[in-house]
């Protein structure tokens, strides 16, 4: 049944990951993890003492190629699992036998934002494991090994502490791992594990060059209209519309006049999510002028995401006037 949950899970944060969050950067990310493994059913009823519970570490390298989707792939040190029997001699004496779990993992990363320096995430993927089992009995000695593919499923939750340093706590479930010469056992690991993200995951393309004030030449001449967006949205509203129509018929009227929007949003979610969010109200702005005839060479365009808010992030209302695209008008 758990099996089925972590497959649920991870169809789920795509779909809602997919409707919530906005492009961030792509890039690679390295990092490396250390943690604990169970062995489900690794010893057997026979065993006379059996160390299920190992130490592992593992290393990982990945890329995001969109806004909610990676590729990660790593090397897995398992542990080494150890237990006691006794001897196949048929003696009463003991024998000790112990087996190794290594291997490479594959797999694709679904993120989901649960603050502004938090996510969640799930993985889906495969294993390729190398196991080897040795034991010492009275008159000889086992030496066994075995290689092949797992499914591996998983799911963590990851902070973001700077734009390239992130750590995370990982939950891993890898299935049937081992063969006929070595026994096959399901496999459960937790890790904390830390990464380094070389593009950085929180400041996209261009995001160190947004403009952080805007001085016109002619700002005494200078109008300013505020168009305002809901929450996490930067689709206009027939009220919206209406607004614009009105500025439309003015700026046709006047072809000297030159047209600055300046996105902003509120602090709900991460500096790259924001960027992108303030990125798309201005576009939306300018699409709809152009629509309706302004040449695009009347227009800049830019995006502030949270870097200016005109009122304090901790209240509603101040969320509401932060959310917003400045329509600066310059006479030139």
């Amino acid at each position: 049944m758990y099996r089925i949950i972590i497959f649920l899970l991870f169809i789920s944060f795509s779909t809602k990951a997919t409707n919530n969050i906005n492009e961030r950067n792509s890039g690679y990310y390295l990092g490396g993890k250390l943690g604990s493994t169970l062995y489900k059913n690794a010893c057997g009823d026979e065993s006379l003492e059996c160390h299920n519970l190992q130490t592992s570490l593992g290393f990982f390298l990945g890329y995001r190629f969109s806004d909610t989707l990676s590729i990660e792939g790593g090397y897995n040190d398992l542990g080494k699992v150890k237990a006691n029997y006794i001897s196949l001699s048929g003696t009463q004496e003991i024998a000790s036998y112990s087996a190794t779990v290594k291997g490479y993992e594959f797999a694709i990363k679904s993120d989901i934002y649960h603050n502004n320096n938090s996510l969640f995430f799930s993985k889906l993927g495969g294993y390729y494991w190398e196991v080897e089992k040795k034991g010492d009995e009275i008159i000889f000695s086992v030496n066994e090994k075995n290689k092949g593919t797992s499914l591996a499923l998983g799911v963590g939750y990851e902070y973001l502490w700077t734009k390239h340093l992130s750590t995370r706590i990982e939950y891993q479930w890898f299935n049937n791992v081992g063969g006929r010469n070595t026994g096959g056992s399901d496999i459960n690991n937790i890790s904390l594990g830390l990464s380094y993200h070389f593009s950085s995951q929180l400041n996209p393309k261009g995001a160190s060059s947004i403009i952080k004030k805007k001085y016109f030449k002619n700002a005494n001449k200078n109008e300013k209209i505020n168009i305002y967006f809901n929450s996490d949205s930067y689709a206009l509203t027939n009220s919206q519309e209406n607004k614009l129509t009105l500025l439309l018929s003015y700026l046709k009227k006047n072809n000297n006049i030159r047209i600055y929007l300046h996105g902003h949003t509120d602090s709900t979610h991460t500096e790259v999510y924001n960027y992108e969010l303030s990125k798309k109200r201005t576009e939306t702005i300018l699409h709809y002028f152009l629509k309706y005839g302004i040449e695009d060479k009347r227009f800049n365009t830019f995006a502030f995401g949270q870097t200016n808010p005109v009122m304090s992030n901790t209240t509603k209302n101040g969320r509401k006037l932060n959310r917003r695209v400045e329509i600066h008008l310059v006479q030139e």
